[in-house]
């Protein structure tokens, strides 16, 4: 097991997060706190004006982010406002990698 998480990490999510930009990136950590620090919350889903609002930007500020990170195919959008990673394990990862879990 220790093997494979390496390899998940360096492979097949450290690619996909060594290749974000800065806003991208606290855009995903912002997803990722998200999902885990609210106990009520569906915990693969989050609402986007909460991460922006965690952000401290408005949804429109934060659109082009967004929209960069579901055409890359890391989140997606299962019902208007709501967004989930769409790699099993990534809010793991980044949580992790963040030092949060």
């Amino acid at each position: 097991i220790p093997e494979v998480e390496r390899q998940l990490n360096t492979g097949l999510y450290g690619a996909r997060f060594d290749k974000l930009g800065t806003l991208q990136r606290e855009y995903v950590v912002a997803i990722a706190r998200l999902m885990t620090g609210d106990p009520r919350r569906a915990r693969n889903r989050v609402r986007s004006s909460d991460v922006a609002q965690a952000l401290g930007k408005s949804a429109q500020d934060c659109s082009p982010v967004r929209e960069g990170l579901i055409h890359s195919g890391l989140v997606h959008s299962p019902s208007h406002g709501d967004l989930e990673f769409s790699v099993p394990g990534f809010r793991e990862y980044v949580t992790r990698r963040d030092g949060d879990g």
